[in-house]
């Protein structure tokens, strides 16, 4: 996909949503497209100063520790967006799956359109309490499953 088709692609994102051409416009511009193949790139790639979200494909989070069976902890889909706020942690080990796109944007543009566009900031809350309604579902069904085990 080259940049000047997915501002189309871009609308059809939960997160992205209902804003105008005028701020997709801008995101473009201050963005960059990141096809990744393997958990090295993602370390390679993984800064403070940018968010990625996932265009296509998705990537899964997965706890390793040699003392410890590897568990997958999450799944980051298209649409979703990624940090080191949650990946920097030498435990944690991101495997991006076939055909995986990120665009990667500043921080502090990020932060800039949460502060000036309300659409955008309800687009982002929104999407963080769903993730957040998912992650406790899941850890429900996690602990039901363990206090069977007891």
């Amino acid at each position: 996909m080259v940049k000047s088709q997915y501002m189309l692609y871009l609308k059809s994102l939960p997160i992205f949503q209902g804003l105008d051409n005028q701020v997709l416009k801008k995101i473009v511009a201050a963005s960059t497209l990141i096809e990744v193949q393997t958990p090295e790139q993602m370390k390679e790639i993984l800064t403070e100063e940018e968010l990625f979200i996932v265009l296509t494909g998705e990537l899964a989070l997965y706890y390793e520790n040699p003392k410890h069976p590897t568990i997958k902890i999450q799944s980051v889909n298209i649409g979703e967006s990624l940090s080191t706020l949650e990946s920097a942690t030498e435990t944690l080990v991101i495997k991006p799956g076939k055909g995986t796109v990120l665009m990667k944007v500043p921080l502090l543009f990020i932060e800039h359109l949460l502060m000036q566009n309300i659409k955008f900031k309800q687009n982002v809350i929104k999407g963080m309490n769903e993730k957040l309604l998912s992650s406790f579902d899941k850890l429900i069904t996690l602990i039901g499953r363990d206090s069977h085990n007891v």
